[in-house]
């Protein structure tokens, strides 16, 4: 009977100094594999420079200070500042949604959300893709836009999928259209009034004079006819000082007339040009409240598309960390085959 055959361990001797050394230089590896792989990251668009893209950054954050709340009209407005009464319970919600997509091929999900939120009539406001990274702002209507989120979702798995929604009630900004329009409806209204009462006025007052007009004229006519027949001097003096005096009345009531005619039209003039300018300040105010309606009504937002490695894969989909999986993995191999192993010796 042959005896079993001891296998003899290979021995490795390594000296203290060099093992430090190693340790030292695995270390600097990683560091240095670390940055490398973060700085080439930026580089290809992981983490995009905005800077560097020029107006896409502006453009971008002009966008985004789209998603929040719109104030048409004069900030130093008396309504501008007053939070709404609770008696008023009207919603005027206005949404914003943002949503990342991990993905394994940036350039074609960036194709596929561009289709998407054309197929929902929705505009696309900026547009920006590297080979890991993408970025797209668009506005969609309020009515279409559960549909157009689900399409969104379904583009990549639930778990390279995340979302955020935000709705705000702009009922302040709608009572501050409505007051708006409110008191220039009443200074309309009033202006009207003013010229009404202005033309009243000033027909009475122009018929006045022109009654003494005529009433002077008259008289002034009636002297003149006693004047060719009168023959007495003493009495045509006085026909005459009484003829003086009457187109002194006279002179004085017409200028009285073209003064009047004269303030009449300047006023009129005025209260016509306050009147237009009124009916223009409310031509714009309901355009502004057309404009809140219309942007109420759509939804603003942005998709952000990012570029996932396996490593991250495995981290989003494994129920334990990659990385317990891997010293898991070596243990065991430790353990089922150190027979096998090279026995290591440390020497000084």
């Amino acid at each position: 009977m042959e005896e079993n055959k001891k296998t003899e361990r290979k021995v490795i001797r390594i000296s203290r100094k060099k093992l430090i050394w190693g340790i030292v230089v695995l270390v600097l590896i990683l560091i240095a594999g670390g940055y490398i792989y973060i700085r080439n990251s930026a580089k290809t668009g992981r983490y995009p420079m905005y800077e560097s893209v020029g107006s896409l950054d502006s453009s971008f954050k002009s966008t985004s200070n789209s998603i929040m709340p719109s104030r048409p009209y004069d900030d130093n407005y008396r309504y501008q500042n007053q939070n709404p009464s609770i008696t008023d319970t009207r919603e005027f919600l206005k949404t914003s949604y943002n949503s990342t997509l991990k993905t394994r091929d940036v350039s074609g999900v960036t194709t596929q959300v561009k289709n998407t939120i054309k197929a929902a009539d929705g505009r696309v406001d900026n547009f920006y893709s590297s080979e890991k990274y993408g970025r797209i702002s668009f506005v969609v209507a309020k009515s279409k836009f559960e549909a157009f989120k689900n399409e969104i979702e379904g583009i990549v798995h639930k778990k390279l999928y995340t979302e955020s929604i935000s709705s705000e009630n702009l009922l302040g900004e709608k009572q501050g259209i409505e007051g708006q329009l409110s008191d220039a409806n009443q200074s309309l209204d009033s202006l009207i009034s003013q010229r009404t009462e202005l033309t009243n006025s000033h027909n009475k007052t122009s018929s006045s004079l022109s009654k003494d007009l005529d009433r002077i004229n008259g008289e002034l006519s009636k002297l003149s006819d006693n004047m060719l027949v009168e023959k007495n001097a003493q009495t045509l003096i006085s026909l005459q000082n009484q003829k003086t005096l009457l187109n002194g009345q006279y002179a004085d009531e017409k200028q009285k007339l073209i003064e009047e005619n004269k303030n009449y039209v300047v006023t009129k003039q005025n209260l016509d040009q306050m009147i237009s300018g009124e009916s223009g300040s409310i031509k714009n105010i309901k355009k502004q409240d057309g404009q809140f309606t219309d942007n109420i009504e759509t939804v603003n937002g942005y998709i952000v598309i990012e570029w996932c490695s396996f490593w991250e894969m495995a981290t989003i989909f494994s129920p334990v960390h990659p990385t317990l999986v891997i010293i898991i993995l070596i243990i065991v191999s430790i353990i089922g085959f150190r027979k096998r192993l090279p026995k290591v010796v440390i020497e000084k």
